[in-house]
C-alpha cells in the first residue's frame, strides 16, 4: 500500500481537540472499516453550484458615487478588487481538490439526517486531532509523497469582487449557515503559493474522489444510529458494530411520530 504524510497547515490556531461530526449511510460506514481508507470526494462533485463557478453579479467592484465621493476610496477599491478572470480560473481548477466536509454541530439535526443519509445512515464523531491521528502511517520508513491539508470552519457571507478564489474555498453562501461545516483540503502549495491537486489524484483519474488510509479506531470516537430505524433492529446493528469492530455506539435522540 502506498504511504504518504500529510502537512498540516494550522493558519487559525485550531484547537486539535475540537469535536466534528459526519452524516453517512451505514454502507459508506462500513466500507470505512472494512477497506480502512476515508473516501474523500472532489469539491466539483458536490451539489452546491457554487463550488464549481463564480456567482458573477457580486465579482465587479463598488464605487462610491455622489457629491462626498472620494477619489482616494474610490482607487482603494479599485486596486484591491480581484482580477475575475484569475479568480475565475482558480475557482475552476479548485473543482479538483479533494475535500472532506464535517459539521461542529453537536446536536443531533434532523435535516442533516434526511439530506445526507439514505435508508440506514449513521453520524460518526472525531476530532480535528483524530482526523490527522489517524492517517499517520506507522512505517517511517516508507517512501512518502507530501500533501498539504488546508482546513478550517466554514465562513457563511456573499461572496465579492474582493475575496479571492483561495478566500473562496473557506465560504458558502449564509443559506447554507446552520450546516456549520467544518472542512478538510487534500492539496499540495507550490513554493508561488499556488494551491494544486493532491498528488493522489492523478491515481484516480476519472473518478469523483481519492481514497486515503486510515486507522479506523482512531478516526471514529463514536457512532450515532439513524432516528429513522427500529429501535429493535438499530439495537441489532449497535451490538454488532460494538462486538465486531469496537465501536462505541449510540442511539439517536430524536424521536419522530
Amino acid at each position: 500500500m502506498r504511504m504518504y504524510k500529510i502537512i498540516t497547515k494550522n493558519l487559525l490556531d485550531i484547537d486539535m481537540n475540537m469535536p466534528i461530526f459526519r452524516y453517512m449511510s451505514f454502507e459508506h460506514l462500513l466500507s470505512i472499516l472494512e477497506t480502512k481508507k476515508l473516501r474523500i470526494n472532489y469539491r466539483g462533485s458536490f451539489s452546491d453550484s457554487l463550488e464549481k463557478k463564480l456567482n458573477l453579479k457580486y465579482q465587479f467592484a463598488l464605487q462610491v458615487i455622489g457629491d462626498n465621493a472620494s477619489e482616494e476610496i474610490n482607487k482603494y477599491l479599485k486596486n484591491n478588487a480581484v482580477d475575475i478572470s484569475v479568480k475565475s480560473g482558480k475557482h475552476k481548477g479548485f473543482c479538483s481538490l479533494p475535500a472532506s466536509c464535517w459539521t461542529l454541530k453537536s446536536a443531533e439535526d434532523a435535516l442533516m439526517w434526511s439530506s445526507y443519509t439514505k435508508g440506514i445512515g449513521v453520524r460518526i464523531s472525531s476530532t480535528v486531532g483524530n482526523f490527522f491521528e489517524s492517517i499517520k502511517p506507522d512505517d517511517i520508513n516508507c517512501s512518502y509523497a507530501s500533501d498539504v491539508c488546508l482546513y478550517g470552519p466554514i465562513e457563511y457571507r456573499i461572496d465579492a469582487a474582493y475575496q479571492t478564489a483561495e478566500d473562496n474555498l473557506f465560504i458558502k453562501h449564509p443559506a447554507f449557515k446552520n450546516e456549520e461545516e467544518f472542512r478538510f483540503y487534500i492539496c499540495r502549495i507550490t513554493d508561488d503559493s499556488d494551491i494544486l491537486p493532491s498528488t493522489l489524484t492523478a491515481e484516480y483519474e476519472g473518478k469523483r474522489y481519492i481514497e486515503i488510509p486510515i486507522k479506523p479506531e482512531i478516526l471514529i470516537k463514536s457512532v450515532t444510529i439513524s432516528p429513522n430505524l427500529n429501535h429493535q433492529v438499530a439495537k441489532k446493528i449497535a451490538n454488532w458494530l460494538a462486538n465486531d469492530y469496537g465501536l462505541s455506539v449510540k442511539f439517536s435522540t430524536i424521536k419522530f411520530d
